[in-house]
């Protein structure tokens, strides 16, 4: 489907009114722990200008267990970024990210991840300083694109009249910056302190670079006639997400970089004004953050994964290997080449033959009778009662169906129609609830943003809210519902970010084309900046999807190795009836009650707020696209709207969560315990 079947859905739309609804042992270095030294004292070689600092130590060897996981290639060689005439690949960014920008007044001297862990023992105390260690090269790394901003910022020859917004906004850069600074200095005595270095000894900083390429988690073969540990299922389903995502969002950072660029040079020449650049840089910068924040968790889940599935006492050497590759540095180990063959374990075995470790790799609307004193739903006012739908058993939603992936004519230019006349742009998503009661507008809201149209491949096995707590079996009743709740809410942000995704690709014609008054560069890289941007919110929310999906499977004792449960149950987004003078005076008067009395109102009131919004964000960013169209608006007050909307309807949904939850806390509350799962969820729910 292509814009012109978005207008059309939105077209029907118009119509709804208030009622509708190896073989032999291998050398490697053995660490001062294992040798019965103690930690090296770090011996400093700068490079020039101080921004990269490391550790030599002689390189002893030690005999290890064969079978040891290695890393045997480099990965993550995909082009990031065009420096002059030299491209440079996501590693190479991230190993600039790891030095010390000119001019920082940030100390440190330059340590491996294996030296970091020469001092430590235990698998508990492995995990925390490899973890500190990622936290130090994430906070680095941020420290040191603000620094880039900071001094990019600096170096703008503004025109007459623009100096002060110039300055309030470096003023903002810098307080930004100095916050980064704190946290590159926490994070470097919180891993000098869980290394165990000598009080005495310089703060560390990072000689590694988190690993960014393919990881190969062998799940299958090293859990076939063993338990697998809760934790490695999920890490092994999303690790390949977040592989994705890191790739995704490199690609936003580079588009958002070019996007400055020309944002630069055009307000240079006169062309485009300071606004434009500043909105870019902020653009840029929240990329750089995000790739960062992914970049660091895929390492964090690496290492989470490695030691949980050994299972066995591994060493710092061993456990490097499982996690990165290292430089070829003194005091590092020389590792095998990809054809050299690696014994089989003598000692330790895996429970499966040939199996392998972990490794990196390559490159319802009618309500049921109630008893007297039981918390309801509110009846819906008799205009909530939705609509059957001609297409469908769900009621008419205003939301447009789009398809997952464009077609060649939508990716190339806009579709004409029989008469050659470029279509309209598409109009408002929620042009009926414009004019629709509070009550109904939060309804309908909910009801089109909880309609699964648009999932990941292979979503899960669908499970209505009653069945969930049927499976349950009597456990804790409130954190599974709070289980369901979430994932309800994870399923229907993943498909607010794909039509995001979808809308921002339709715009690109537009923002090409001359007849729409454009001149075409400068507007199609911003937005393809957006939409690359937007493509990797969407894989980061099908990770945030699946850890919930495995969460509320555990909580509803459903197997985990089979596909996970996703919810189907729309939550409820009207008044709710608390019945509170009809309880005990011990649970009535009960502060917990009392909270909870005093909330649930407030809540239900924020969602009708919250969709209000939602209904006028959309109608804006359709005003603009409308001035976009005729050359009277900019890509940025459009791209700005579009954002807009966006937070708004994930606000959204983060308020019918929060209200759906406290319904909850209060039913488990006055209800008594071993109440039917049919009762309670009539109590939580519409049933349909």
């Amino acid at each position: 489907m292509h814009v012109t079947g978005l207008i059309l859905s939105c077209l029907l739309l118009c119509q709804v009114s208030d009622s509708a609804a190896p073989t032999g042992p291998i050398a490697r270095p053995q660490s001062p722990l294992m040798s019965g030294e103690t930690a090296p004292s770090p011996s400093p070689a700068a490079e020039e200008g101080g921004v990269r600092q490391t550790i030599e130590s002689p390189p002893t060897t030690e005999q290890i267990p064969p079978g040891e996981p290695l890393v045997i290639e480099d990965a993550g060689t995909a082009v990031f970024a065009e420096v002059g005439q030299r491209s440079v690949t996501l590693p190479e960014m991230l190993d600039q990210a790891a030095t010390l920008p000119a001019g920082s007044k940030l100390t440190g001297r330059g340590v491996t991840l294996l030296q970091a862990l020469s001092a430590v023992r235990g698998h508990q105390k492995q995990l925390d300083v490899t973890h500190g260690y990622w936290r130090l090269a994430a906070s680095l790394a941020v420290y040191h694109f603000g620094f880039q901003q900071v001094e990019r910022m600096r170096q703008l020859q503004v025109r007459p009249g623009d100096e002060m917004i110039l300055r309030t906004a470096l003023a903002s850069a810098t307080a930004a910056l100095r916050e980064a600074e704190l946290s590159v200095v926490a994070a470097q005595h919180q891993l000098a302190e869980a290394s165990l270095f000598p009080a005495t000894a310089p703060l560390p900083l990072p000689a590694d670079q988190p690993h960014v390429g393919t990881y190969h988690t062998h799940f299958q073969e090293l859990f076939s006639t063993r338990t697998a540990p809760l934790k490695t299922r999920l890490i092994s389903r999303t690790l390949p997400i977040r592989r994705e995502a890191i790739d995704a969002r490199a690609a936003a950072v580079r588009a958002a970089e070019e996007a400055l660029t020309a944002a630069e040079e055009s307000y240079q020449v006169g062309q485009g004004d300071l606004q434009a650049v500043l909105s870019c840089t902020a653009h840029l910068a929240r990329q750089q953050r995000e790739l960062i924040g992914l970049v660091e968790a895929y390492n964090h889940d690496i290492v989470d994964y490695a030691v949980a599935a050994t299972g066995v006492p591994t060493s710092g050497p061993a456990l490097v290997a499982m996690l990165i590759k290292p430089k070829h540095a003194a005091g590092q180990a020389i590792l095998p080449k990809p054809d050299q063959a690696v014994p089989k374990r003598t000692t330790n075995p895996l429970p499966a033959s040939g199996a392998k470790e972990p490794t990196v790799a390559r490159p319802q609307d009618q309500q049921p009778p109630k008893t007297e004193g039981e918390p309801t739903l509110a009846p819906p006012p008799e205009e909530t009662k939705p609509v059957e739908s001609p297409m469908s058993e769900r009621p008419v939603v205003p939301v447009p169906a789009v398809p997952s992936k464009p077609t060649p004519r939508t990716a190339d230019k806009p579709p004409a129609d029989a008469q050659g006349a470029l279509p309209a742009v598409q109009p408002s998503l929620y042009p009926a609830l414009v004019t629709a009661t509070p009550p109904v507008r939060a309804k309908q809201l909910a009801l089109a943003l909880h309609w699964d149209r648009d999932l990941p491949e292979e979503p899960g096995r669908p499970i209505e809210l009653v069945d969930c707590l049927r499976a349950e079996g009597g456990g804790d009743r409130q954190a599974t519902i709070h289980a369901y709740w979430l994932a309800r809410q994870r399923a229907a942000e993943y498909q607010v970010l794909a039509l995001e995704s979808e809308w921002l690709e339709s715009l690109v014609p537009m923002a090409s084309g001359e007849q729409f008054g454009h001149s075409g560069s400068g507007s199609v890289l911003r937005l393809r900046a957006a939409s690359l941007g937007s493509k990797a919110d969407r894989l980061a929310a099908h990770v945030a999807l699946v850890e919930s999906q495995f969460e509320l499977t555990r909580r509803a004792a459903q197997p985990l190795d089979s596909a996970w449960l996703l919810p189907t149950t729309a939550p409820h987004s009207g008044p709710y009836e608390l019945k509170l003078d009809a309880q005990p005076d011990e649970v009535a008067q009960s502060w917990s009650m009392r909270r909870l009395a005093a909330m649930i109102p407030t809540l239900a009131k924020s969602v009708q707020d919250h969709a209000t919004a939602v209904v006028e964000a959309d109608t804006a960013r359709a005003t603009v696209t409308g001035g976009f169209q005729t050359g009277t608006q900019s890509i940025g007050c459009l791209l700005d709207r579009t954002a807009r909307q966006t937070d708004r309807t994930l606000a959204f949904l983060q308020s019918l969560t929060d209200y759906n939850m406290a319904i909850a806390e209060y039913a488990l509350a006055v209800l008594p315990q071993n109440v039917s799962s049919d009762k309670l969820v009539e109590t939580l729910v519409v049933v349909q």
